[in-house]
């Protein structure tokens, strides 16, 4: 039975985020004090996140979603993470199941406005800098976790790095497992992205329509000299000015690993989001391997496995969100 306390966190845990915004959860409710969060495989990418690592951590930022949201109806939610579970004829893994006590005297550690400003922005980041206070506790908030924080602000190095993901952008373009697998979570159209209400929508991504589908469709063209080089160029620019990139480095890669990076990157994005700070992730920073090494070398860093630009940009435009309804799985299933 969906009860008014399920309904009200439910719905806003659905802001949580994920890998391409692909919400790959799904939701049983037991009773009114418990229920269960399923994995839909269908919802994963399993030829871009080959150990699994991006999608445990993007479950677990749901499930803390859901405990941070939870503290502002005055309940306090506890999970327990189920390991190894088999995938059922549906295509559904049981990944946690979830308690709710009420607690009239908890006290929320962000509050539900914190939680439904967070967002991606890949708008023209603004010249401030951030204030070396913040940048403290960042630095702590990741060492808290067993993390290390890093950020670089020269102008040249940033380009560097910006030249860096482009081209793996380009290369991972032309590999046809990453191709396919990402193309098809684009929405190239308004209506595509009403209609599906998740993957990565043109207006979200800051990318004309045409020259989205184009780079999709024909990512030869990428790899051609001049062509190539127009569109290098040309994304460059959508960018935008980058006065910040930053990384965080330690243990991701095995399961265990990316729930704690899970449980740090929801805390992190929640706590930049209260400092007035958005991020912008480049994933084939990370996920391609000749790139993060690149990146490691530039930086002087090891094991690194989340790389942002961080700073000031106007609201972005939000993403879409699968209806509750659509999450939802019947007692009975």
């Amino acid at each position: 039975m969906l009860t008014k306390t399920w309904r009200d966190i439910l719905e806003t845990a659905q802001r949580a985020p994920s890998p391409h915004n692909v919400q790959p959860w799904k939701v049983r409710i037991v009773s009114e004090e418990t229920c269960e969060v399923f994995i839909d495989t269908a919802r994963t990418l399993p030829k871009e996140d080959v150990t699994g690592s991006f999608i445990t951590s993007g479950m677990v930022m749901y499930l803390e979603t859901m405990r941070y949201v939870a503290q502002t109806y005055q309940y306090d939610l506890q999970y327990e993470l189920c390991v190894d579970q088999l995938i059922d004829d549906d295509g559904l893994q049981l990944f946690a199941k979830v308690v709710i006590t009420p607690d009239e005297l908890i006290a929320p550690e962000f509050e539900r406005d914190i939680i439904l400003r967070r967002r991606t922005s890949r708008l023209p980041y603004a010249p401030k800098l951030i204030a070396a206070s913040d940048q403290a506790k960042l630095q702590l908030l990741a060492q808290s976790y067993g993390y290390e924080y890093g950020d670089m602000t020269d102008p040249s190095r940033v380009e560097q790095v910006l030249a860096q993901d482009i081209a793996a952008l380009f290369r991972d373009f032309n590999t046809s497992s990453y191709h396919d697998e990402i193309v098809s979570w684009f929405r190239f159209t308004r209506r595509a992205a009403w209609r599906h209400k998740d993957g990565l929508d043109f207006r979200c991504m800051r990318v004309p329509a045409v020259e989205y589908y184009m780079s999709a469709r024909f990512p030869r063209i990428l790899r051609l000299p001049v062509l190539g080089s127009l569109f290098a160029e040309r994304y460059r620019r959508l960018i935008g000015s980058t006065p910040c990139i930053a990384w965080i480095s330690g243990p991701f890669w095995q399961s265990q690993d990316a729930v704690t990076a899970g449980k740090f990157l929801m805390h992190f994005w929640l706590e930049l989001t209260r400092m007035g700070l958005y991020l912008h992730p480049f994933g084939n920073l990370v996920t391609n391997t000749t790139a993060r090494s690149e990146f490691e070398a530039l930086t002087g860093s090891g094991d690194v496995w989340f790389v942002v630009r961080i700073g000031y940009t106007d609201e972005p435009p939000e993403s879409y969100r699968l209806p509750l309804e659509q999450i939802l799985i019947e007692k009975d299933v």
